[in-house]
């Protein structure tokens, strides 16, 4: 779903991270530091769309039990940027 020229700013260091094997590597991480089922809740969804671009933006909210054996629960802000390419929609920079 991400386009492979992919431009993201996170919240892990460091923050900007370029191209789809960067991006992918702090989610592993962040996935690997869960112990059983990670809750992904996206609420307030905004789509706006225009030929072959669109945006988005919503607050997201991921909670789980981490490794350590502590709940956690935080929520985001998440603002993404859509290309049709090829007939598919992909997250771009």
């Amino acid at each position: 779903m991400y386009a492979s020229d992919i431009v993201s700013f996170d919240l892990v260091p460091p923050m900007q991270h370029v191209g789809i094997a960067a991006y992918r590597r702090p989610w592993e991480e962040t996935f690997a530091s869960f112990e059983g089922r990670i809750g992904y809740e996206v609420s307030n969804l905004t789509i706006t769309a225009a030929g072959d671009v669109a945006f988005s933006h919503s607050l997201n909210q991921m909670s789980g039990t981490m490794n350590s054996g502590q709940s956690t629960s935080m929520w985001v802000r998440w603002t993404a940027c859509f290309r049709k390419l090829d007939g598919r929609w992909r997250i771009t920079p």
